[in-house]
């Protein structure tokens, strides 16, 4: 039998208010409410698994898992419990609701930010004009009551590195500072990883030739900010990665016949999670990879052999479905059987080798990295 998972992160929703330009999760149907788990599903599973590992941290995520209006009570049994909730938004709900989530059983709280100095740029990525405002707001009023209560809750930031905001990340970092929070960078994904995204093409493929040097040169100075006492939780490690997967990429987000990739069908009308990635979806790019002998990580589940990915991770979707890979299909349903006996099944052993020969980008994303 092989070791517990160590790595949890709940999709308690796919519905959500943003419509950002790296995601098409906004595109679920709001009607899909009623095939997500419902409050007392979530419950009993959050119990089912605290039996099998004992205490645990966990994230939820989206979506936007504030859609959710029994957010908040999901958390608060779960830190009944003994359990650790996370969460990670976009802060578009969270105006009325800083001074209940500082209060809430979140332990740490993580709200999505892309730029300060220029609005826009923030704005534009989230597909909305009034995205910068309040989510900024939401930061400062969350940065305020943390500090006045002696600061109860973890406050992170998270970023998207991305040709537009390179120049924000100097910034970006010094508004956390000020802020007393954290903050994490996140590589600009090719919009093949967890939810597909589309016309992130030309983006993405700008980010490793134009403004390659840029990204390097704002990536070395967040390493000098952090000797200055900058709270930015990506280790020099990751950073560097960063900087081998901008040098030593091939081929890129390179689309089948040089056509848009079209939004598959689930993303359009509804959703089907045992058919959400075919074979031929997994394998349809040449993504930005090097031939595994070429490439040693220090972590211990990106090795030369391959993502071991599969080993750590145990994710959630809304419906029930149980991911090891967030980019593959669901190995089963919670409704059908319990998650000890999924992740210590045979399918999950066979997907696992799956995941072990995979070359694609996501293995630098920060919920696999570190």
């Amino acid at each position: 039998m092989i070791k517990n998972p160590n790595y949890f992160s709940f999709t308690i929703t796919e519905r959500c208010q943003s419509h950002c330009t790296t995601c098409n999760g906004w595109q679920t149907p709001f009607k899909s409410i009623k095939d997500e788990l419902s409050t007392e599903d979530w419950k009993f599973l959050l119990f089912e698994m605290q039996k099998w590992l004992g205490n645990f941290d966990f994230i939820f995520s989206g979506g936007e898992p504030f859609v959710r209006e029994d957010i908040f009570d999901i958390a608060d049994y779960a830190k009944s419990i003994g359990l650790t909730p996370k969460v990670i938004s976009n802060g578009l709900g969270l105006k009325d609701k800083c001074e209940q989530l500082i209060n809430s059983g979140f332990y740490e709280i993580t709200l999505s930010l892309n730029s300060i100095k220029n609005p826009n740029i923030h704005n534009l990525s989230r597909g909305r004009k009034d995205a910068f405002k309040i989510t900024t707001d939401v930061i400062q009023n969350l940065a305020y009551l943390n500090k006045k209560l002696n600061y109860p809750k973890k406050i992170t930031i998270a970023s998207i590195i991305m040709p537009s905001n390179i120049s924000e990340l100097e910034p970006l970092s010094k508004f956390a500072h000020q802020n007393k929070t954290g903050i994490c960078f996140q590589l600009m994904d090719n919009g093949d990883s967890f939810f597909y995204a589309r016309n992130t093409a030309k983006e993405y493929n700008k980010l490793f030739d134009e403004m390659k040097n840029d990204a390097f040169a704002a990536i070395d100075n967040l390493k000098t900010l952090k000797t200055q006492g900058y709270l930015i939780y990506n280790t020099n490690e990751q950073l560097d990665s960063f900087k081998e997967i901008l040098i030593n990429s091939v081929n890129k987000c390179k689309y089948e016949n040089n056509e848009e990739k079209e939004i598959p069908v689930y993303a359009r009308e509804g959703f089907n999670y045992s058919d959400r990635v075919s074979e031929d979806k997994i394998n349809r790019y040449d993504l930005y990879h090097r031939e595994a002998s070429n490439y040693i990580s220090p972590r211990e589940y990106v090795t030369a052999d391959g993502c071991h990915v599969g080993y750590r991770n145990f994710s959630i979707d809304p419906y029930g479905g149980v991911r090891i890979c967030l980019s593959m299909p669901p190995i089963a349903s919670l409704k059908e059987d319990l998650p000890q006996n999924i992740w210590n099944s045979e399918k999950a052993d066979l997907l696992r080798e799956k995941i072990m020969n995979c070359n694609k980008s996501c293995k630098f994303l920060n919920c696999n990295y570190g």
